[in-house]
């Protein structure tokens, strides 16, 4: 028999319930949240809170809604930026109530039933966004309070895919890789009956083994937390963390009543936070809760498809939609993030035809308050309850049971689930007609429908991008290039964003290079670390040997950083331009770059470095590109 786990118990002092005390911080925020919006009408906010947090206590959640709590507060008490939200869980008023998302879910028409079915006996699932480069600390948060025995990865199993299991059953009969490259390709381009028999014993052998386990790997975000000793009642090894790792995927853990929680780390995140810092930096006073929705600046960036940089909209194909959509209003965003998918995408030039009237279109009375705001189409997963509840009195948690089914596009599920629609429709006095048409419709987009939830929080993620670079231009970018610090496509494509405005991209500068790409009015300086075969460490070991006096000279700056740098270093030192201050041409500085001549250099009174002829430019254009992947000056 398996054993059954559950998550620790948050913590209170004086035996005060976790019912109680979620109960309270969650009316205490929900009151914080109405009166920073000036929200008037609060009695659909104070019913909707109470409803849930009755589901959540039923269904024995309070703790886990806690413990997300808390570790949220605490990223957030040591400056570090937490996503908006990610998946359902942003159709939670709880989570927006306590902080742990901050996507208002009335506003935007998201249901708790998608993220917390009572009728569906499935964990809730809270996924948080981190910036990637502090996502470990909040990590080590959760490890030190709940104990190293009870906090753990998760093993993940990669499966034999036909070509691997052609592949390594060859290798082990004693063929070659090409000619296990060659059956491969036989079979995926012939329809012929193979006609070898060794060919034949393979592939018999390779159909076996398909869909087995092949290797493990670490989930990419999930954290199991336990009240329970791991170590004492389940298979552990060594993972990715200093904590150990269950040697079960997460589909089986969640049978053993074990719950996850995903920590994501994005690029994007840092970006922002990096450049908040540097805004404050410059006595800029700014929260991202300050951004207004209806910037028209933003809107005019979208609207031409300036979004190299912005989460989620940088893609070549989703610059085009912007283009022709010319965004103006929030939901625009929202909207295209649903819609640029495979299958969807059918939706996009409907949708935009549309919306700029240009396309007649008929909605249903009855479903129009639904389907206006999308004109006609579904394209969110919570329409389809939406229109569940509306048309066949479903209640939201009938309605996702419904709209999960439908997914699944089996036969039987498709007609058990349209017999009931239909037969509930009856009840409400609607034709079957009229109820069969609803129910094809539901059907139609089933695949298309989109977690609206993810999609709103993922859109303002975008937006208060598209927002800090349509109003803060040179900080953006400055903070977007050192990102991206050793990707060359990229590098390239955002400088020449800068230099399309006007701005003048400058080598790295011994003197004045930092860690991160520098803005001063319409110059941007690279740092060190852009030069190849500069690590940060390097970098910042060279900034530290330099804080404490100016490098005099070439000679001077090659006897302090014959410590810290090999003479290979400092020749792409030189030839990047990073001491061209030293006013010597890059031929004489590579003839004395030579770390057995210090001695003498240092010691000998008066030594003079011999001036030589410089490069030619087509050298100078070879050097430089050596030593930073591009070229700036010549």
């Amino acid at each position: 028999k398996l054993p059954k786990f559950s998550l620790p118990k948050y913590p209170l002092k004086n035996n005060e319930s976790s019912k109680t005390y979620l109960e309270a911080i969650a009316k205490l925020g929900l009151q914080k949240r109405l009166d920073q919006a000036q929200i008037k009408d609060h009695k659909n906010y104070q019913e909707r809170l109470l409803f849930e947090l009755d589901v959540i206590h039923k269904m024995g959640y309070d703790d886990y809604f806690l413990i997300v709590f808390d570790i949220v507060r605490y990223a957030k008490s040591q400056g570090i930026l937490v996503g908006p939200g990610r998946g359902s869980a942003a159709g939670s008023l709880v989570s927006y109530s306590i902080g742990i998302t901050d996507i208002d879910p009335i506003k935007y028409d998201l249901l708790f039933e998608r993220f917390l079915n009572p009728e569906r006996n499935s964990p809730p699932d809270i996924d948080l966004d981190f910036p990637d480069d502090r996502r470990d600390e909040v990590i080590q948060y959760v490890v030190n309070k709940y104990g190293i025995d009870h906090v753990a990865s998760i093993t993940t199993f990669g499966t034999f895919q036909f070509k691997s299991s052609v592949r390594d059953i060859a290798r082990v009969m004693g063929l070659e890789p090409k000619e296990a490259g060659r059956i491969i390709n036989t079979v995926l381009e012939s329809n012929e009956k193979i006609a070898d028999p060794n060919i034949e014993n393979i592939l018999r052998l390779a159909k076996q083994i398909e869909g087995l386990p092949r290797h493990t790997g670490t989930h990419a975000a999930g954290i199991i937390i336990s009240s329970h000793s791991l170590e004492k009642n389940l298979p552990l090894q060594s993972g990715s963390f200093s904590f150990k790792q269950i040697q079960f995927d997460s589909a089986t853990l969640e049978k053993l009543g074990l719950l996850k929680i995903d920590f994501l780390g994005l690029r994007n995140l840092a970006v922002i936070k990096n450049i908040l810092n540097m805004m404050e930096e410059k006595n800029i006073h700014f929260k991202l809760t300050d951004i207004p929705l209806d910037d028209k600046k933003t809107y005019e960036l979208l609207a031409d498809a300036n979004t190299d940089g912005i989460f989620q909209l940088e893609s070549a194909g989703i610059k085009q939609v912007l283009r022709k959509l010319k965004p103006r209003e929030f939901d625009d965003i929202v909207a295209v993030l649903a819609l640029f998918r495979p299958g969807p995408m059918d939706q996009i030039d409907t949708y935009i035809r549309r919306r700029n009237n240009e396309e007649p279109y008929t909605i249903d009375p009855i479903l129009e308050p639904i389907l206006k705001p999308t004109y006609g189409i579904i394209i969110y997963q919570e329409q389809i309850m939406q229109i569940a509840r509306v048309f066949a009195g479903y209640t939201f948690a009938e309605a996702d049971l419904l709209r999960r089914g439908i997914s699944k596009k089996d036969l039987t599920i498709l007609e058990n689930e349209r017999t009931k629609f239909i037969n509930k429709s009856i009840e409400l006095n609607r034709s079957v007609e009229k109820a069969n048409e609803i129910y094809d419709y539901i059907v139609h987009f089933a695949d298309y429908g989109f977690n609206k939830s993810h999609s709103v929080a993922y859109a303002l993620i975008a937006y208060q991008m598209a927002y800090l670079k349509a109003n803060y231009y040179p900080i953006f970018m400055s903070n977007l290039l050192t990102s991206v610090i050793g990707d060359e496509r990229q590098t390239l494509s955002y400088i020449d964003d800068l230099k399309s405005k006007g701005y003048r991209v400058v080598a790295p500068d011994i003197e004045h290079s930092t860690l991160m790409y520098r803005t001063n009015e319409d110059v941007v300086l690279l740092p060190l670390q852009t030069i190849k075969g500069i690590s940060y460490n390097t970098a910042n070991a060279i900034i530290q040997e330099r804080s404490k006096e100016p490098f005099k000279d070439f000679l001077d700056l090659k006897i302090r950083l014959s410590s810290l740098i090999n003479e290979k270093q400092l020749k792409l030192l030189i030839y990047s331009g990073a001491l061209d201050r030293f006013k010597l041409n890059k031929k004489t500085m590579i003839e004395h770059s030579y770390f057995e001549n210090i001695a003498f250099e240092k010691y000998i009174n008066q030594y003079e470095i011999n001036i030589m002829e410089d490069y030619d430019i087509k050298t100078h254009i070879q050097l430089e590109k050596e030593a930073l992947g591009f070229n700036l000056k010549y």
